[in-house]
């Protein structure tokens, strides 16, 4: 069962899909990496990030993102029975690259609904710091930008209809088998200081960090970083931003003892909790002056 789930998580995962991997890992009664003292796999964390690289620029990342959309559409289009079918196809392709292009922000002091949504704490205000947005049939994913143009985090946050009711636990032991055992790390996770835990794996080159955000927002998380950033950190972020000097436990968590973390979207609005989008006029106002196309 070994050999079969690794390389399916791996493709998965690449794909933007773990439901298979953690179903099959369920189905195996959640056991535990049987190999828990080897460190974790950064070949497999490489091959995760589907050919993007850390140190990447932004149009780096945003040229390899719309080859991936142009591809995802590829088939379409050869299968399409007409020319009137072939139109509706290219035009919706139009209106995904649209949003790809739209989907670029720049945290510069200005308030944006990313402030208070699942992403709160994963970036500074005032420190060069930016972001892609792009939207998957399975994920929301997130690029981070810092020193200006410089990738050094991916963010995916997964529908929740990808895990069909497995529970994080599932998703947690399916990835120990992709990349070895990994370390549970404690902090507040919730607007109401609610305590909680998130697994996390940590290398030479790379940490990842596997979240639980359902309570609050219904979905698990899975974050990429670039480890020689997230080390030098406090030198690059000399400014703390309109929320003062208090760190982000998820974040910061190499050396520090960890603090809370993300903040809840009370909206009801399935949509907003997935996008960050406020719903406030002021909020949506000040967005707009942050994002640039």
């Amino acid at each position: 069962m070994k050999k079969i789930l690794l390389p399916m998580l791996a493709a998965l995962l690449v794909v933007g899909l773990v439901v298979d991997a953690v179903d099959a890992q369920a189905k195996k009664g959640g056991k535990k990496s049987s190999n828990p003292n080897r460190p974790p796999d950064e070949s497999a964390v490489a091959a995760d990030l589907a050919g993007i690289q850390f140190g990447w620029t932004r149009k780096q990342v945003m040229d390899h993102l719309r080859r991936q959309v142009r591809l995802s559409y590829e088939d379409k289009l050869k299968r399409a029975p007409g020319a009137i079918e072939e139109h509706n196809i290219r035009h919706e392709m139009n209106e995904a690259m649209r949003r790809l292009r739209e989907g670029y922000f720049e945290f510069n002091g200005n308030t944006t609904g990313f402030d208070h949504s699942y992403l709160r704490g994963e970036f500074v205000h005032r420190n060069q710091e930016s972001m892609i947005r792009h939207r998957t049939p399975q994920s929301e994913d997130h690029y981070f930008f810092i020193q200006g143009d410089h990738f050094w985090k991916l963010f995916r946050a997964f529908h929740a209809s990808v895990f069909q009711g497995a529970s994080f636990q599932d998703f947690c032991a399916a990835l120990e088998e992709r990349y070895g055992r990994g370390r549970w790390r404690e902090g507040e996770i919730g607007p109401d200081g609610a305590h909680g835990r998130w697994l996390e794996w940590e290398s030479r080159k790379y940490r990842v960090r596997a979240i639980d955000n359902s309570t609050f927002y219904g979905f698990y998380s899975l974050v990429f970083e670039d480890m020689d950033i997230v080390r030098r950190l406090d030198q690059l972020r000399p400014r703390r931003g309109p929320e003062g000097p208090r760190r982000h436990a998820l974040v910061e968590s190499v050396t520090d003892d960890v603090e809370s973390v993300i903040v809840k979207d009370d909206h009801a609005d399935v949509a907003d909790r997935l996008t960050g989008r406020a719903s406030t006029p002021s909020s949506s106002g000040s967005s707009s002056q942050s994002k640039r196309r």
